[in-house]
């Protein structure tokens, strides 16, 4: 198999390196509960349908587009021994690469990525100023996946061009005969070394637990501002499928402590709120399983080899986010919509093991970042429980998230659904 051909398995490995999908939000509040009160929350989020990532250079690039291109009949005569000896009969009679007119092979690969996420959450207001919470994402994946090879042939309209010459007869024979379709690519791109070839398959599962302490540290009319930590524990899966080039961990196998600070300014009064938010993410070393290339030379990790398949040691880079939205209310705050800005930073990740395998070709490609929009609305009964006017507070929340740029990360839309109830 040759260089070229098997480059694009590992540019396809390169280009899914990130998750799926981040169901990152937007116009997070200040507001802290009031002691005694407890909120039931449940988060819901769903991608319709992922099918393309940003590249570097900001262009966005299907997530299988490394598979869709054509191979030419040299290419193709490097697959197989005999299609190398036709092609140097035809070479010696047709020294004008009249080959590709001949032989020729479309591939063409598709992957869709539907995903969605429910998040049920508690928070407790320890005092008026201080709330605890916990949250537990769970993720259902769907993954439409195809490969197929169009192989143009002319081996028999050479054959009823050359005739009775006998050494273009054979060639002519040889080419029409020859064994080129989507299971030779199959083999050679996939099977060969131990991967799986791009099918349909779904997965579900648990993500990382995360616990949140929530602290209000200023509050006037014009303006409120709050400080949040949030740790989150190693509870999901962190370990893909290395034979399947789509699998995903649901969790990153590490503990992370987030930081965040919010700001809520009213300077128009109670209808209008402009809110900021600031957050960096901090991730501990954690352990991975991966498949690792032998050196820079060789280009796919040979999965029949399980030297070259080892638990390493992951330092992720830090996440860095913020935010920046309008908000405003009607009929005495039943009604919110809202608009944000979103800007989300990931630093390079560092691969570690004890095998002396190419572990620094892991943290290519591992630095993202993105920009995008939220545009949210709200039907809120706070108000009007307060006033004696409705049986039960709570609100509901339907947001999309939008992205519009981005590097080396998914491009991702989603919509979400936030629904708490207080108590």
């Amino acid at each position: 198999m040759n260089r070229s051909a098997r480059c694009y398995l590992l540019t396809v490995a390169v280009s899914l390196s990130a998750s799926f999908v981040p169901c990152a939000h937007a116009l997070t509040s200040s507001d802290a509960l009031p002691s005694g009160v407890r909120a039931a929350a449940f988060v819901y989020g769903v991608a319709p349908e992922v099918t393309s990532a940003f590249d570097a250079n900001g262009e966005l690039e299907s997530l299988v587009s490394p598979l869709n291109r054509s191979v030419t009949f040299e290419e193709l005569a490097e697959f197989e021994p005999e299609l190398n000896r036709l092609k140097n009969v035809i070479d010696s009679i047709y020294p004008q690469n009249i080959g590709n007119q001949l032989l020729q092979a479309d591939l063409y690969a598709d992957a869709k990525v539907h995903e969605q996420r429910y998040v049920p959450a508690l928070l407790w207001g320890i005092t008026d100023r201080l709330s605890l919470g916990t949250m537990v994402p769970i993720s259902k994946r769907r993954i439409e996946a195809s490969f197929d090879a169009e192989v143009t042939n002319q081996g028999r309209k050479l054959r009823e061009l050359v005739g009775q010459i006998p050494a273009l007869k054979e060639a002519a024979q040889q080419l029409q005969n020859a064994n080129v379709n989507t299971a030779l690519f199959t083999e050679k791109i996939f099977a060969e070394h131990g991967y799986q070839t791009p099918t349909n398959y779904h997965k579900s599962g648990l993500g990382d637990v995360e616990f949140e302490t929530r602290y209000l540290y200023f509050r006037s009319e014009m303006l409120n501002m709050s400080a949040r930590a949030n740790l989150k524990f190693p509870t999901g899966e962190a370990n893909a499928d290395p034979t399947n080039l789509l699998d995903r961990p649901f969790g990153n196998g590490h503990y992370a402590l987030k930081l965040g600070l919010l700001q809520d300014f009213r300077p128009f009064g109670p209808r209008w709120i402009l809110s900021s938010g600031l957050f960096f993410t901090h991730n501990f070393e954690g352990r991975e399983r991966k498949a690792v290339r032998k050196s820079a030379d060789q280009l796919l990790p040979d999965l029949h080899d399980p030297q070259q398949i080892e638990m390493l040691r992951k330092k992720r880079g830090f996440d860095l986010a913020s935010d920046v939205g309008i908000s405003r209310s009607f009929f005495d705050g039943v009604i919110w919509i809202a608009a944000s800005y979103l800007y989300t930073l990931h630093a390079q990740d560092r691969y570690s093991g004890d095998r002396s395998l190419d572990y620094a070709s892991l943290s290519e490609n591992t630095r993202s970042e993105e920009h995008g929009v939220e545009y949210s609305f709200e039907v809120s009964s706070i108000q009007l429980f307060l006033k004696e006017m409705f049986p039960i507070p709570g609100k509901l929340v339907f947001a999309w998230y939008q992205p519009f740029r981005g590097k080396h990360a998914m491009y991702t839309p989603y919509g979400r659904m936030d629904f708490a109830l207080l108590f």
